[in-house]
């Protein structure tokens, strides 16, 4: 499920921040369904913080409307919007 996909993939980055901006909303990681959970899970997993998913799942990112998601540490989820007219 979570295999790179040469096509039709989106990418979401997750990365550790120290400090989180006040108008940041938070999450618990206890509080999110899959499959943004099981993406956030692949890229800490994985030890890199940019993980390639289907473009469902990229949106599931954005429509949770969280910024920073409580884990382990705090990190800040987003999807990578890649530019038109590009492979």
């Amino acid at each position: 499920m979570w295999e790179t996909m040469t096509t039709r993939s989106a990418l979401v980055t997750c990365e550790p921040i120290d400090e989180i901006p006040a108008t940041a909303s938070v999450c618990d990681f206890d509080e999110i369904r899959d499959p943004v959970g099981g993406t956030i899970l692949a890229a800490l997993g994985d030890g890199a913080s940019t993980v390639n998913v289907r473009p469902a799942h990229a949106a599931a990112i954005e429509a949770c409307r969280c910024d920073v998601v409580k884990f382990t540490d705090y990190y800040r989820i987003r999807r990578i919007h890649r530019p038109t007219g590009g492979r």
